[in-house]
């Protein structure tokens, strides 16, 4: 190669953005931060694959996401599933209400003592900072992957909270190289090999999003009930 060619070349090489088989932990998270403290609102076609090893068993749902952080902080939340049975999940605040019109009957919980298990498997990677991802995990980055029809970073998160692995032991996560955002999360269930998977898909980054969508539209005498109590 002739010197004004490998000048070129190095030069070019100089320029091009730093792929995703070169990002270090640290670069991920920065990126993730960039568009953390931008997030608003987050619309998706959603999917979750429940698996039982003793069964060997999947199930799965699908249906729409929409999530709305709003001025003060607090996060509304709304799933409505419609495959293969038709349900809706709605959270606002410290209650999550879940709406199955096949039985006319509304569960409402309470989720104080359960939000961290509630972020992980709803929020973790959507609007997360950096600070709150090493604060409440031990991270490793496990390299390029695919998902969601697009190129993303696997990420493994380990919680540091005794009380959080109680609940989930491990994590996976999937980051969009486009968007900084979870596209993909894998729930490890404690004491065997049963996890849950969540995929997002058709997703839109700040929305406008009306307090209508977040309102179950429960019919006059649906039955309500409260599992905790």
């Amino acid at each position: 190669m002739h010197l004004k060619e490998r000048l070129l070349c190095l030069v070019l090489a100089a320029l091009t953005p730093a792929s995703a088989a070169s990002l270090d932990l640290e670069q991920l998270l920065a990126n993730m931060d960039r568009t953390a403290s931008g997030f608003e609102s987050m619309q998706a076609g959603i999917t979750r694959m429940k698996y039982m090893a003793l069964l060997e068993e999947k199930t799965t749902e699908s249906g729409e996401m929409y999530v709305r952080k709003d001025k003060n902080g607090k996060v509304r939340l709304l799933i409505n599933f419609r495959e293969p049975y038709n349900y809706h999940l709605a959270v606002s605040g410290d209650k999550a209400e879940i709406y199955r019109p096949r039985i006319a009957t509304v569960e409402e919980y309470s989720i104080a003592k359960h939000r961290d298990t509630f972020q992980q498997a709803f929020l973790l990677g959507f609007g997360t900072t950096a600070d709150y991802l090493r604060e409440n995990y031990k991270l490793q980055l496990l390299g390029e992957d695919h998902a969601a029809d697009q190129a993303t970073v696997r990420l493994e998160l380990i919680p540091k909270s005794e009380g959080m692995r109680k609940q989930v032991p491990k994590l996976e996560m999937w980051v969009s190289t486009e968007t900084w955002q979870a596209v993909r999360q894998k729930l490890h269930q404690p004491g065997g090999e049963d996890y849950r998977v969540f995929t997002y898909n058709d997703v839109k980054l700040n929305p406008k999003i009306p307090d209508r969508i977040f309102k179950l539209d429960i019919p006059r005498g649906t039955k309500r009930v409260f599992p905790q109590r």
